[in-house]
Parts: C-alpha cells; sequence; structure tokens
C-alpha cells in the first residue's frame, strides 16, 4: 500500500475503475489504469488532506466515504476530462434564509446591480495588471482602464455587459500571438494551430470558447472548471445559493453565482496559465483530439491544472465573502427601515398584489356584517313594543315574551 502525501492538501486520483470508500475508519483510495494500480488509505487524525479531486468517469464513491470527507472538512470535487464540473461539494456554512431571500430579488433592485459593478471592475482591473506586468500593450491596457471607468458609471445590468465584453476583446486579442512550444521530436506532428493561442472563440462552438480547439485555450478551460468548482464551494460556505446569479442569468445545470463570482480571479488563473505555456515544452502526448477536433488534455496536464486548485482557494474566498456581506448591509438596511418602502416598483408590486387581495376580502366581510346588522335591524323595528303575554305590557326587548315584571327564571 502506498503512501500519499497531498500537495498544498490536494489529493488528485484518476484512471479507470476508481473506487473510494472507508475501511475500519480510513478513507481508502484505488485509481489507476491496468498494472499501474494506486492504493492508499488516509485517517481521520491526519488532517492534511483538505480536498480530493477525481479526474475520470469510471468508478464508485460510496456514503461512507462522502460523510467521511464531510466530517474532516475536506472537499469533493469530480472533474470529467473535457474539464466540467460533475460535482463540487464541501461543508455548508452559514445557514440562513434571510441571506437567499435578499440574493434571490437581488436582481430588483440596486443591489444586484451594486455587486455586478464591483466584480467586473476589479475583474477589468485585474486584466489591465496583467497586461502591465506580462505584455507590452500599452493601448489595450488605456482602452481596458477606459471602460473600467465607464463600467464604474453603468446603469444598468446590460451597460455593464457590453463594457466588459469590449474590455474582453482588448484583453484576448494582446493573447492571439502567444506561441505554445513543443519538443523538437514532436514538433512536426503538432497541428499548425496548436503552436499559436489564437483567438479565444472556439472554431467547433462560435461563439462560446467551451470545446477548444488547441492547446492553450484547452489549458484555460479545464482551470476556469476548477476555478468554477472552488468558487461554488466557497459560495456555500458563506451561506449562498450557488445557482442565483447576479451578472450571469439563470440556466439550467449551471451554478451562476459562482460563475459570477470567480470573474475577479480569472486573471489570476490566467497568469498561471500564461506562465505554464512560457515555460513548458509540451509533448504531443499532453493532448489529444477528438474527432470533432476537441482539444482535451491528458492526466499528465490536467493533473497539474487540478493541483494548482489551493492557489485560488484564498481569492475566490474573498470574492464570495464580500458578496456575502454587501447583500447582508442590504438586508439590515431594511430591516432598520432606512430603505424607502417603495424605492423599487418591481420589489414592490407582489406587496401592492396582496395589499389589494386584504382590501377586497375586507369589503366583502364588511357588506356581509352591514347585511347581518340591517336584518337585525329590522327584526328589531317589528317585534319592539309587542304587549307582555301575562300583564298586556309594551314590551322592551324584541327577542323576548314577558316584560320584567312578569318574567319568571326559566321564561324568555
Amino acid at each position: 500500500m502506498q503512501t500519499v502525501t497531498p500537495i498544498d492538501g490536494n489529493v488528485v486520483v484518476r484512471g479507470y475503475g476508481l473506487r473510494i470508500a472507508v475501511e475500519r475508519g480510513h478513507l481508502s483510495v484505488e485509481d489507476g489504469i491496468g498494472g499501474n494500480r494506486r492504493r492508499f488509505r488516509f485517517s481521520r487524525v491526519d488532517r492534511e488532506l483538505r480536498r480530493l479531486v477525481v479526474i475520470g468517469h469510471s468508478g464508485t464513491v460510496t456514503l461512507d466515504a462522502l460523510r467521511w470527507l464531510n466530517d474532516v472538512g475536506a472537499t469533493f470535487v469530480h472533474v470529467d476530462h473535457d474539464g466540467n464540473v460533475i460535482v463540487a461539494s464541501g461543508p455548508c456554512g452559514l445557514d440562513d434564509a434571510r441571506l437567499r431571500r435578499t440574493q434571490a430579488i437581488a436582481l430588483t433592485n440596486e443591489v444586484g446591480l451594486e455587486v455586478a459593478k464591483t466584480l467586473i471592475c476589479q475583474k477589468l482591473y485585474n486584466q489591465a495588471d496583467l497586461l502591465r506586468n506580462q505584455f507590452k500593450a500599452d493601448d489595450q491596457i488605456l482602452a481596458i482602464r477606459s471602460l473600467r471607468a465607464q463600467a464604474e458609471n453603468a446603469s444598468t445590468l446590460d451597460e455593464l455587459r457590453v463594457f466588459e465584453a469590449r474590455a474582453g476583446a482588448a484583453y484576448w486579442q494582446t493573447w492571439r500571438g502567444e506561441p505554445v512550444r513543443f519538443t523538437k521530436p514532436d514538433a512536426p506532428r503538432i497541428p499548425e494551430h496548436w503552436l499559436m493561442f489564437g483567438t479565444r472563440h472556439s472554431p467547433i462552438s462560435k461563439p462560446s470558447p467551451r470545446r477548444a480547439g488547441n492547446p492553450a485555450n484547452a489549458l484555460l478551460n479545464y482551470a476556469y472548471a476548477i476555478l468554477e468548482a472552488e468558487a461554488r464551494i466557497a459560495a456555500l460556505a458563506v451561506g449562498l445559493d450557488p445557482a442565483i446569479g447576479v451578472m450571469h442569468l439563470d440556466a439550467r445545470a449551471r451554478d451562476s453565482l459562482a460563475c459570477d463570482i470567480m470573474e475577479p480571479v480569472r486573471p489570476q488563473v490566467d497568469t498561471f496559465v500564461l506562465g505554464m505555456i512560457r515555460k513548458r515544452l509540451f509533448q504531443k502526448s499532453d493532448f489529444f483530439e477528438t474527432r470533432e477536433g476537441v482539444c482535451r488534455l491528458m492526466p499528465s496536464i490536467s493533473q497539474k491544472l487540478v493541483s494548482q486548485a489551493s492557489h485560488f482557494t484564498a481569492g475566490i474566498t474573498r470574492v464570495a465573502q464580500a458578496v456575502a456581506k454587501t447583500l447582508t448591509r442590504r438586508d439590515e438596511a431594511k430591516q432598520r427601515g432606512d430603505l424607502a418602502p417603495h424605492s423599487n416598483e418591481c420589489e414592490q408590486r407582489p406587496l401592492r398584489i396582496i395589499s389589494d387581495a386584504v382590501q377586497e376580502k375586507s369589503s366583502r366581510l364588511k357588506a356581509s356584517a352591514g347585511l347581518r346588522m340591517s336584518k337585525l335591524q329590522e327584526l328589531k323595528r317589528r317585534y319592539q313594543g309587542l304587549p307582555c303575554q301575562c300583564c298586556g305590557k309594551p314590551i322592551d326587548g324584541y327577542h323576548r315574551s314577558y316584560c320584567e315584571a312578569c318574567r319568571q327564571p326559566g321564561l324568555s
């Protein structure tokens, strides 16, 4: 049995027929391909394991193993060979329904725009900083800084998206001529479009960059997938719902808020990938091209990227905490009554609908009560002053048959 030491708290398992289970209180992990199998254990006392990452799609994970990871405070991430995040789970933090409710209505009031502007402006600042440190692109830097200033004054989310898109075009234009180097023996076998970064848009899935056509974009996509998993875990840790976004609209099978809060940290991932492209001589065996022309990473590269996940944790955690703090501040302001009750039409519309329904019901009750009162008054007029059945004097009360002098106990 091998002893595996986590690297920065990360353990990456890959291959076919993976098995993750609990045996005698220890987490037992088995991975590998064919005869190159690994089998190792972790104890509850050993707290070096903070993240278990699975790359692949063949194997088993028991419920006991997931609970074991939760008990020791470790996260579990499952990423497939295309860089798609299948599962990203970790210990949940604050469970406050008020925070999630404020998050859900953020798109209908100014707090959603405030959060989005903060995220995008920080992203543009970091992009300009990366270009200043890594490229000689003064024109692009000035363009991004100008767009950032305009984004700070955006009045709608649509305007903000336009400024972000224009800044992205200037940013990726600088990357276009970045070379990707391969070893000499493999150089003759490398497709020409693999040797440059090219455009961020994929020629296979335009305009989306999801299905990368060359190694550089495949590296970025895979690193962004890892960052998305970290963003989901960070959102859960502060009590946010990772699916309800602000900039990214709701979509099936997408954690929109995770995509939002990872925006300011994307340039940090870009810096890491750019450093890998410039320092490493790749081999043909590091990548694989599918029949559709999609470039995929082989385990030798994907494992390297996954092992760097902890380097992005601090940044993404700060962003998630800042978003939660902004939403909490909005909720506290509403409780103190600092916000105008009708400051936003969309937010107040449901309250007006409820108020109209209450008024309608109240009117019906009043009408019904008025009808009963009119019937009661009619009865009083009809029976007021009837003679007593004993002495013949008028009776004071429409519901009696005897006057006070003649009435006996038990008689009405």
